[in-house]
């Protein structure tokens, strides 16, 4: 009797054991919201999944919004290839994010807008940004981007929940209206490009 008390008494231990260390070594998930507004007709995307198709000349504006702080990457590859690091800071309650109007220019191509979100700083990409910063060389540049890629192989998308078209949330300045948007949820990072073609 005392000996089958014991198997199961470790037992027990061993299982709080295993299931508190899943727990802890889990990151927490983020909520987030972005929107990419065509300055013509004022409209929200409501879908990023595909590539966007917009005119020489065209402008628009990218909002970000954060149920929790979180850390922001956002990098600008325009149709040359030209890399722009645009934000590395935080977002999140009170803190709603508004970058532009950018303006879509010759040469035709594709623009592309990386957008890093993350419940903790990624110190890879915080390297390669503060290096940026310093210094615009193209192999700043191309480190940037690698940083970028490589979150982007470590994250599994099995985890985060389905794009979710909503009207955000916060105060835009010079909006009456909320803009629509897609919300993101359930993973602890995200690195979603936006493609615009034209």
């Amino acid at each position: 009797m005392k000996k089958l008390f014991l198997i199961r008494a470790a037992g027990l231990v061993i299982l709080l054991l295993l299931s508190g260390a899943v727990l802890f070594s889990q990151e927490q998930s983020v909520t987030w919201t972005m929107a990419l507004v065509r300055e013509e007709d004022g409209g929200g995307v409501r879908s990023f999944s595909r590539p966007l198709s917009m005119k020489d000349g065209e402008r628009f504006t990218l909002m970000i919004s954060a149920e929790e702080s979180c850390h922001c990457y956002i990098v600008l590859q325009d149709a040359a290839q030209n890399t722009v690091l645009v934000y590395s800071g935080t977002a999140g309650p009170g803190k709603d994010l508004s970058f532009g109007p950018f303006r879509i220019d010759p040469p035709s191509g594709t623009e592309t807008i990386h957008v890093v979100v993350s419940k903790t700083s990624r110190p890879t990409i915080d390297r390669a940004a503060e290096n940026y910063t310093r210094s615009k060389t193209r192999r700043n540049a191309s480190a940037l981007m690698d940083s970028i890629y490589e979150l982007r192989r470590s994250l599994s998308s099995l985890r985060e929940q389905a794009e979710k078209p909503v009207l955000m949330g916060g105060a835009f300045r010079g909006r009456e209206q909320p803009p629509a948007g897609v919300q993101y949820a359930g993973a602890p990072a995200y690195v979603k490009s936006i493609q615009i073609r034209h």
